[in-house]
C-alpha cells in the first residue's frame, strides 16, 4: 500500500512540473521575410544619399580642386607670376565652397542617418513582437510553462540560458506560425507612418 501511495505521488510530482521549452529568436528574425525587405530597402535609402545633389556637387568640386592643384603644382616655380597667383586665389575660393558643401552635406547625412535608424529599430521592434507573440501562442496551446530565448549571449559571451533539461525547440514551430500569418496588409508599419506625416506635421523641407 505504502508503495502505492508513493508511486501516486511521483507520478502527481512529474505531472506538475512546469514544462520549458526554447527558442532561437535570432535564426527565427533572420527568416522573416520583412527582415529581407527592410535590409534591402535600407541599403537603398543609404545609397540615395550618396546621390543627393550637395553629394554630387562635393564630388565634382573636389575633382575640380586636383585640377587646380595639378596646375599650381606644375607652375610652382612661376607661383608669384599672375597666373600663379589667380590659381592660388581660384583654388582658396574653390576650397571654400567645398568646406561649405561638405559641411551642409555633413548635417543632410546625420539627419537622413537619424531618421533610418528610427525607421529600423521600430520595424525591428514590431518583427520581434511577432515573433514573440507567436511563441506564446504556441506555448499556451501545448500548455508550456516558460519559454527561453537561446540565441544570445551575455556580456561573457555565454549564453544566457546554460542548459533546460528536456526542452522542447518552438523555433520551426514559430516560423511556421508566422508565415501562416504575414502582416497584415492594413496595418500601418513604421515606413508607411513615416510617408503619411507631411512637411507640416514634421517641420521637414523638401529636398531643394
Amino acid at each position: 500500500f505504502s508503495v502505492t501511495l508513493l508511486w501516486i505521488s511521483l507520478v502527481a510530482i512529474s505531472a506538475a512540473a512546469p514544462k520549458f521549452a526554447v527558442v532561437r529568436v535570432t535564426d527565427i528574425y533572420r527568416e522573416l521575410p520583412s527582415t529581407a525587405e527592410m535590409q534591402k530597402d535600407l541599403k537603398s535609402q543609404r545609397d540615395a544619399i550618396l546621390q543627393n545633389k550637395r553629394a554630387v556637387q562635393l564630388r565634382g568640386i573636389i575633382g575640380e580642386l586636383q585640377v587646380l592643384q595639378s596646375q599650381i603644382q606644375a607652375k610652382k616655380n612661376e607661383i608669384e607670376s599672375e597666373s600663379g597667383k589667380k590659381l592660388v586665389r581660384d583654388f582658396e575660393i574653390k576650397r571654400q565652397e567645398a568646406e561649405t558643401l561638405r559641411q551642409e552635406f555633413e548635417e543632410f547625412r546625420e539627419s537622413e542617418d537619424k531618421r533610418i535608424n528610427k525607421v529600423m529599430v521600430e520595424t525591428m521592434r514590431s518583427s520581434l513582437d511577432r515573433i514573440s507573440g507567436a511563441a506564446q501562442q504556441i506555448a499556451k496551446e501545448r500548455n508550456i510553462e516558460g519559454v527561453f530565448d537561446v540565441s544570445g549571449n551575455s556580456n561573457t559571451g555565454l549564453p544566457f540560458v546554460l542548459y533546460i533539461a528536456d526542452s522542447e525547440d518552438l523555433t520551426e514551430g514559430v516560423i511556421e506560425l508566422l508565415a501562416e500569418k504575414p502582416l497584415d496588409e492594413a496595418e500601418e508599419t513604421p515606413e508607411t507612418a513615416e510617408e503619411a506625416e507631411t512637411p507640416a506635421e514634421t517641420g521637414d523641407k523638401p529636398e531643394e
